[in-house]
């Protein structure tokens, strides 16, 4: 989960606030000590509650195929452990405006993909065949109109046109535009329900 740190043109800069809230990390600003809220980007206490950082999309995926992509990047390796949780215990969270759906991974896992909409924007949310993870993209192209995806393979198929783009990063196969990346996060969905109680969750 990344979020612009950014709030009417000031750059904020965060710490760990320690606390949870809905079960979910809290982060202080040093500027004005307000407490935010991970999973929203909202402020809850101090002189800022009710501001909203940005949510912005990202990716899962291995270091190997993330440096052979980008080659010059720079990571922070903190050697901590493995995440003592299950996967499958998970749901993808897809966030679009104030609307968010949620999708147990087992569902995804069935489905393989599933389209819907989230904020008024068509989405299609796809499980990677070769690699445990998600990803969201927008089915809005360039001029408004709403295309089709299937997954084929390693790479995603617009039927009618035929071009493809990569699962892992939306990067077109055919030279044309990539796909736009929707955020999508995971989240226990009993904690989904309680961060967006008016989201929906998607049963099959």
């Amino acid at each position: 989960m990344v979020h612009r740190r950014e709030l009417n043109g000031e750059e904020l800069i965060f710490g760990n606030q320690g606390d949870l809230y809905e079960n979910a990390m809290t982060w202080f600003d040093h500027g004005t000590g307000s407490i935010w809220s991970q999973p929203t980007g909202e402020a809850i206490l101090g002189p800022l509650a009710g501001a909203t950082i940005e949510l912005l999309p990202s990716s899962i995926t291995t270091w190997r195929e993330w440096q052979t992509r980008f080659p010059e990047t720079t990571a922070l390796d903190t050697h901590t452990r493995a995440p003592n949780f299950d996967l499958d215990d998970l749901s993808a969270i897809v966030v679009v405006g104030d609307d968010s759906a949620a999708i147990p991974i087992d569902v995804l896992r069935r489905e393989h993909s599933i389209t819907l909409q989230v904020g008024g924007e068509p989405v299609f949310v796809v499980l990677d065949p070769l690699v445990d993870r998600w990803s969201a993209w927008s089915l809005l192209d360039d001029n408004g109109d709403t295309r089709s995806l299937v997954v084929d393979g390693a790479a995603l198929t617009d039927p009618t046109s035929g071009e493809q783009w990569s699962v892992a990063f939306g990067a077109s196969l055919d030279g044309g535009e990539p796909l736009d990346r929707v955020p999508v996060f995971s989240s226990f969905i009993e904690d989904y329900e309680r961060i967006f109680p008016n989201g929906t969750v998607i049963e099959s």
